[in-house]
């Protein structure tokens, strides 16, 4: 299943595909690692499954911690 990145760029919000949740995971601690908000991830014509900026920071904190 296709996911989503939605993260906030000086030009405004802006879309970023990839291709399974773990990419779009890694894409999200990427573009938040080079200063961007990272507004939401989530999958494309799936359910509604999607994480939120709150639960992405969380992520990327615990992250932050193992490495």
């Amino acid at each position: 299943m296709v996911w989503y990145v939605l993260y906030r760029d000086r030009a405004g919000n802006v879309f970023e595909r990839s291709e399974d949740r773990e990419t779009a995971i890694s894409t999200a601690f990427a573009l938040a690692d080079r200063g961007h908000e990272v507004i939401e991830l989530g999958r494309i014509g799936g359910s509604a499954e999607a994480i939120g900026a709150d639960e992405i920071r969380k992520l990327l904190a615990e992250y932050e911690r193992d490495r």
